[in-house]
Formats: structure tokens, sequence, C-alpha cells
């Protein structure tokens, strides 16, 4: 089953590498007086990028990718320390052993010695520049957080392993390979690496996560400091499943600071930066999950089946034979029985989840449980009162309570009648509408002389009469509330209910919908109007003018008088002008 390379695997394999590499770049005599000085360099960074070949075959996702590059490249800024320290602690030997200078010759040993330093100095000063553009890069981009805090707790790990050196070119006594990488941190690291990062406050370590935040991102209590992130997660699981029911009480430190790393990733590739309760269950199976898995819990099933079938699937003849068997009255031979073991991930992941569900639920019901108990209580108390039972002195408190419950009261029950008359303003419409249109369907069928169906009749009758009811209900309600406003809504009495809810709403509305397109189907078809002819409108009417002139000018006695409007438009207007 494959599965994503996680974050920290990603961080083994690379220190793997980086020990083949220490290994491989031994202290040895360099300089500019050898032949070639940089071979063994360049060896180096041959082995780190086909290092980083290998890693890149093994991630899974372009982030781990981009954070295994940058691991990549901080411990190829420790090679350079390495290789910068072993040249400054030979030079010393080198001087006096392959030069031929002697040891009391002061001026040229000094004279090399510092060519040799700056030399190396300038090899390491741009390693650490380009690491620290590196991770300033990495501080630009959204997603990479938890990669770059723990690059910054390698850099904290390097400035307390090693005070504060002027060169970082001696070397401590017994002193290995590996540790001359942690020596030339505070000459050279501080002044550039740091300038590019910004200044970082206090820090504590999260002991859920094991990472380091400003003491502002969390929250200190006693000895231990948690995180903003990982406090939220703990107390979203502790209130929905309970103290004992996240599982998270059997994990290992190990085991519980992955999940929560695991948490923060999720967090990060949520929009917005939120966790969400959906997520964090989902991560919290699936870890439980692989834990489950690298447990290797598994399920032995055995399955009775002759000695040719096992041989058959690849089983050994002699581990066949080996298991119990016995003869079989239904094949009429010797079957036997192999116990296989059989793991699923998908079935585990499954168990699992239901475990979680159903915990969430009995924690969901707990509190409802409670809730319930302490308003019956109340009513309790309330009757007890009613019937009459002794009534002992009352405190302060229940006093004042006692007071302010007629208030409370009277508020809930006006709230009550808002809900009440707003639901029956909102139906009052729908319910009417659909009412109207079965009611004309009914006339206009009753007209043509149409006959319905009994069913189809006997359900409209039903669905008219509801609609009826309840669309008389709803103004009821709506008058009655507009006369409790009148009143000043002081009235403390309570509207009755409606006589329906939303969901019994919009069924009936469905109902009435589908009736009436049962009716409009059996609607009489209204007749084709008559095809007009071809021609067009315009022709049309010139020749009928035309026509209708012609039987002017032939009927007898008709006069030829040109139509007002004609005559006037004809003959414009003359203006008078008036004589002097």
């Amino acid at each position: 089953m494959e599965r994503a390379v996680t974050f920290q695997r990603s961080t083994q394999h690379v220190a793997a590498l980086h020990e083949m590499l220490v290994q491989a770049v031994q202290p040895g005599v360099r300089g500019r007086w050898q032949p070639n000085p940089m071979a063994d360099w360049c060896d180096a960074w041959s082995n780190l990028s086909s290092c980083l070949y290998m890693a890149e075959g093994r991630a899974a996702h372009a982030e781990e990718q981009q954070a295994l590059e940058a691991l990549l490249c901080f411990h190829a800024l420790l090679l350079h320390a390495t290789h910068w320290t072993n040249a400054g602690k030979t030079a010393e030997e080198a001087v006096t052993l392959h030069c031929q200078i002697p040891a009391g010759d002061n001026g040229r040993y000094q004279q090399y010695e510092q060519e040799v330093r700056g030399y190396h100095c300038d090899e390491f000063s741009a390693a650490i520049t380009d690491a620290g553009n590196l991770l300033a890069a990495l501080q630009g981009t959204a997603g990479f957080e938890i990669e770059i805090r723990w690059l910054l707790q390698v850099i904290d790990e390097l400035s307390t392993t090693q005070q504060s050196m002027v060169h970082g070119l001696a070397l401590p006594k017994g002193g290995s390979p590996r540790h001359f990488a942690l020596v030339p941190y505070s000459c050279c690291w501080s002044p550039l690496v740091l300038r590019c990062l910004p200044h970082m406050e206090p820090e504590k370590t999260c002991k859920l996560c094991s990472l380091k935040y400003p003491v502002a991102e969390g929250r200190v209590h006693g000895r231990f400091f948690t995180c903003i992130t990982c406090a939220s997660a703990d107390r979203a699981l502790r209130r929905n499943l309970g103290s004992q029911g996240s599982g998270l009480d059997s994990f290992s430190t190990d085991e519980s600071c992955r999940f929560f790393r695991s948490v923060h990733r999720k967090k990060q590739e949520n929009l917005g930066g939120r966790l969400l309760w959906t997520t964090l269950r989902a991560t919290l199976v699936t870890s439980l999950t692989e834990r489950r898995m690298h447990t290797h819990k598994t399920t032995l099933r055995g399955k009775q089946l002759p000695l040719s079938v096992w041989i058959q699937q690849g089983w050994p003849r002699e581990v066949v034979e080996a298991q119990p068997n016995e003869w079989s009255e239904a094949y009429q031979c010797q079957v036997y029985c192999v116990n296989v073991k059989e793991l699923s991930w998908q079935e585990e992941f499954n168990r699992i989840e239901q475990q979680i569900l159903q915990h969430e639920q009995e924690i969901t019901q707990n509190r409802k449980g409670k809730k319930k108990k302490a308003e019956d209580g109340n009513d309790a108390e309330e009757n007890a009162s009613d019937q009459g039972e002794m009534d002992l002195p009352a405190t302060e408190a229940e006093k004042k309570s006692k007071e302010k419950n007629p208030e409370a009261a009277a508020k809930k029950e006006r709230a009550k009648n808002v809900g009440i008359a707003n639901r029956a303003a909102k139906a009052v419409g729908p319910l009417q509408q659909a009412l109207t249109t079965l009611s004309q369907l009914e006339q206009r069928l009753a007209k043509s002389n149409v006959t319905v169906e009994a069913d189809l009749a006997a359900t409209c009758r039903n669905v008219v009469g509801q609609l009826s009811g309840w669309t008389e209900a709803a103004r009821s309600r709506v008058a009655a509330s507009a006369g409790l406003m009148d009143k000043g809504g002081d009235c403390a009495v309570q509207l009755e209910a409606l006589p329906f809810e939303a969901a019994d709403q919009k069924t009936i509305l469905q109902q009435a919908a589908e009736v009436a397109k049962g009716l409009r189907a059996l609607l009489p078809k209204p007749k084709a109007k008559a095809k007009a002819e071809s021609r067009s409108p315009g022709r049309q009417a010139g020749q009928g003018s035309e026509a209708s002139l012609a039987e002017v000018q032939h009927s007898p006695g008709a006069s030829l008088k040109r139509p007002a409007a004609a005559k006037a438009d004809s003959a414009p207007k003359r203006r008078r002008s008036k004589c002097p």
C-alpha cells in the first residue's frame, strides 16, 4: 500500500545522507598549494545531487520535495563548514610539513594561514548567503511554517552547541568529523543569515507538537507550554469525544507529536486557516488506523480446501500438508484448513471511524441529558410549589430569580408568538395561490362539461379542503398577532400553534401542483385559428383600398369627393398678411 512519505521520514533520510557525506569528506590537507584543491568538493556536490535525486523519487508531494531541498541545502552548508574547519585545523601541519616552513618562521606561516582562511571563508560565506536566501524565500511561502520552524530549531541547536568563537577554526578536544559542522555557526552565520530573518521573540516548545513558538502564540500552564493550534485541537477532541474517546492516551510521545503536526498541516491547507471539526476527526481516524496497521493487528481466516487448490494458489505442498485436515463428505476428498492472515486498511479505517462517531454521539446525548434533567428539575420545583407542599425560607438569590421569572416567561411567550405569526404570514401567500388555482380549474372544467376521474376528483377535494383549512388557520394567527400588538404586546396570551409544519406545507404544495397539472390536461384544446393568406399585409391593404375605390366609382349616385384629410394635406394653409 502506497503511503505518502512523512516529513519526519524525510528528515531521517536526509540525516542518513548527511552521515554518508560527512564520512565521504574526511579531514585532510587542503589548500591553494594543492594541484586541484576543489576536487573533493566537486565529488561532494555530485554526491549531494545524487542524494537529492534519490529523495525526489521518494517524495510524494511537492511540499515535501521543497522541504527536502531546503534540508539538503542546509546540510550542504554544514559540509562547507566541515571543509572550512578541517582546512583551518590542518593549516599548521600543511605549512610545516608540505611547504617546508620552519615552525619559528612566523611571518611566512601567518601569510599562508591567512590565504587558507580567506579562501575557505569566501566559499563558506557564499554557502551561508544561499541558505539564508532559501530560508527567506520559504518564509514568504504559505504552508511551510512547520518546516521553517524546524530549520530555526536547527539554528538554535547549533548556537547552543558551541559558544561564540573568534574564527571557528579550533577543533574541540575529542572532536570528530561529525562535530566540525557545528563549529563555525556563531562566527559566520549570525551576521549573514539572521539578517534575512525577522526578529524572533523568546520562544517555548509546545508539549504536544514539539515545535517552538513565541510565547504570545500559545499559553503557559505551569511548566508546560501549548501552542494555539494544539490547544484548540485538544479542547475539541475532549469536548466532542471525552477524555478517553479520542484514543490519544495510548499514543507514544512520537506518535502524538506526529498527529498534532499533521493537524498543523491540515489547518494550513484549509481555506482561511481554520481548523474544522470534520478535518480534525478525519485526521484522528487516519492516525489511529495507521497506528493499528503498524502494530500488525491482523485477523485469522481459515478456509478448508483440497490440496490441489492450495498448490494451485502457490502454497508449498509441505506447508499445506502440515495444516489440520479432515475428510470432506461434500468434496469426497481430504481438505486442509490453512489460517490466512488478512490485513485490510479500509476495514480498519471504517471500524475506527464508527467507534469515533459512536463516542461523539454518546457525548452529545450526555450533554442533552444533563440539560433536560436541569429543565425537569425546574418543572418539578414549580409543580411542588403549586401542590401546596411545605415551603422553606428562600435565600436572597432564589428570591431574585423568582422575581425575574415572570418577566423571562413573558418574554419567552412573546418570542413564541412572533415566531408563529411570522410562519403564518409566510404561509398565507403560497397556500392561497394554490387554492385559487385549483378552484379556477374546477370551474373551467365544470363549464366545459368535462368528466374528471374519480381518483383525481377525490384527491382534488382533499387537497382543496386541506389548503382551505390551513389558509384560514394561518390568517387567524396573523390577525390574532396583530391584535396582541395593538394591545402593546404585554398580554401573556399564547397563540395557538399552526396545524402544519414547514415540511407539511411543502408536501401539500407539491400535491396541489400535481393535481393542477392533471386537471389542465383534461381541459379542451382551443380551436386553431384560420391560416392567413400568403400575401403580405401591406399588399392586401393596398388592393383592398383599390377595390373599395372601384366600387365607389361604379356605384350609382356616388360622388367623387376627396377625403378631407387628403385635401388638407394637398393644399397647404396660407397665412394672411395684415394690411397696414
